[in-house]
Parts: C-alpha cells; structure tokens; sequence
C-alpha cells in the first residue's frame, strides 16, 4: 500500500494505502483512527463513490467520499469530492490532489511536512495540493514536502472544538 494515510482527497479519497510493491486483494474494513486534535478521531465512512484508474507510472482515483469524525463530544461530516493522482518517479512520488482533500498526518514525514507548511494538524484543503514524497527501497515515504497549495485550508480540529 503507498500511503497509510487517509490523505483523503477530492476525488476525495482515502489513501488508506497503495505501494507500488504492494497491491492489497481486499479492500480494508473501513476507515482507521485518526491520532490528532490531541485525542483519537473515529472515522465512519458515509458514502464511497470512487473511481481508479491505473497506468505504468501510477495511479488515480476520482470520486466523492463522504465521513463523519468524531472526537469524545462533538462530530463534524466532510464531504471530499474531486481527484486524487500519484506518479511514481525512481526516487519518489508526486501526489496531487484536486478538489477536497483531508490531509491526515498518519506518517512522521507527512506530519513533518503539514508542520513545515504552517498547515493545522488535521486540515482540510479546498482547491489544489501538490506533495512530492521521496521514497525508501520499499516504497515507504521518508520524506515529504507540500510543493503547492492553491486554495482554502479548514482546521477540522478547530471545527470539533465549536
């Protein structure tokens, strides 16, 4: 799987995995825990609409997610229609995402990039996200960079708090 991440995106989705070694038969049962906001986010899918496609150099999927998050006290639904991309390079990928994308930093390189851009911890983003990830020798992410944000950030932390 290539990202253990519910880098939720536009076409909306939830990575909850995909290397290019690695290709799961079945799908997982449903989304994991999220470790932000200072507490564990539950995540239940509301509705999956999603798309993929897949070429020599990657994959993409297009689509509509539907979740509710839930903290201990409130709850919020986000919807992340859109699209979601990864090209694989030699060294890395480049993942990009247009339309809604829930960025969940569920790997030390991902929270350390989300750090690096000035991003909340659990942001929502509404345009376009560029993030080009260098990869170990089993695909796994060891460093990650946002190259490129076009659009609105949400605080979904902030929005559980109200």
């Amino acid at each position: 799987m290539y990202r253990t991440a519910l880098a939720l995106t536009s076409a909306t989705l939830m990575l909850t995995a995909t290397t290019a070694a690695a290709q799961e038969t079945e799908p997982p049962p449903g989304p994991p825990p999220i470790n932000a906001c200072g507490t564990v986010l539950e995540v239940e899918e509301l509705k999956a609409n999603i798309n993929e496609r897949s070429s020599e150099t990657g994959f993409a999927l297009t689509g509509n997610l539907v979740l509710r998050i839930s903290d201990e006290d409130s709850s919020v639904v986000v919807r992340l229609p859109g699209r979601f991309s990864v090209k694989f390079t030699e060294t890395g990928a480049t993942v990009t995402s247009t339309g809604r994308t829930l960025l969940v930093p569920v790997d030390p390189a991902l929270a350390a990039a989300i750090a690096r851009a000035g991003l909340p911890e659990l942001p929502l983003i509404i345009g376009r996200l560029v993030i080009k990830d260098t990869l170990d020798a089993n695909g796994m992410p060891i460093a990650s960079e946002i190259t490129s944000i076009n659009g609105r950030v949400i605080d979904v932390c902030e929005l559980l708090a109200r």
